[in-house]
């Protein structure tokens, strides 16, 4: 005779479809009517005392976050080599034409940000799928991004030695003010292309930054820039 359990200690009418719960000791997959007994789960509609035992289908584990995985392996790779470039470029330097953080930032992505993340014939199709992805994103966000920005230079009327600088919001204004600085001897204007790198302050190319000095003594200064004292 089986002992009698005190049926408030037994919770019934649930039902599995076969995706949630698996059979205790073989792991496979168990679909239809369960109890619930003293915190555990068991196969069928009623109490039966050799009632095999199921329990929840455990969770996928993130192959992302583990150890173990080559997903995680290319991941981190790839991780290593942005560090890399963003941690060489967080060191102060004067604008360079392409050095500092843009070098430094093109060099990760060419050791290990595309070519690294190819597919492999050790995983599904979407799996490989999802780390070209993750390589694909983390390129993105490293990838230097170029600007123009545009410069005006205008003399103070009530005081012809000084002059007053100010940035252009686009290519359009800038246009218009250059034509009238043609007729306009008191203004002058210049464009110079500016480099932006996820984890660096932004950098001017030097050649179009010296030019446009060239053109308007004092750009620099009003760009907080340094400048460079020039030797006897």
């Amino acid at each position: 005779m089986e002992p009698r359990i005190p049926s408030n200690r037994i919770v019934t009418g649930s039902y599995t479809t076969g995706k949630d719960y698996i059979y205790k000791e073989s792991k496979n997959f168990y679909k239809g009517d369960f109890y619930k007994l003293n915190g555990s789960f068991y196969a069928g509609k009623e109490y039966k005392e050799d009632a095999p035992e199921i329990v929840k289908v455990p969770p996928k584990p993130n192959p992302w976050k583990d150890p173990n995985s080559l997903k995680y392996a290319v991941l981190k790779g790839a991780q290593a080599g942005l560090q890399a470039g963003l941690s060489a470029a967080r060191t102060p330097t004067r604008p360079t034409k392409a050095g500092g953080a843009v070098a430094s930032i093109l060099a990760a992505n060419q050791q290990g940000l595309i070519a690294k993340t190819a597919a492999s014939t050790e995983l599904e199709p979407e799996e490989n799928q999802q780390i070209i992805e993750q390589g694909q994103i983390i390129q993105e966000t490293s990838t230097p991004v170029e600007k123009k920005r545009y410069f005006v230079r205008r003399r103070i009327k009530t005081k012809p030695d000084e002059y007053k600088f100010s940035e252009l919001p686009n290519e359009t204004e800038y246009e218009k003010v250059k034509s009238a600085s043609r007729i306009l001897k008191s203004q002058k204007v210049a464009e110079v292309t500016e480099t932006s790198v996820p984890g660096s302050p932004p950098e001017f190319n030097k050649d179009e930054l010296d030019k446009a000095e060239g053109i308007m003594p004092g750009l620099k200064v009003f760009l907080g820039i340094e400048v460079e004292q020039e030797t006897a």
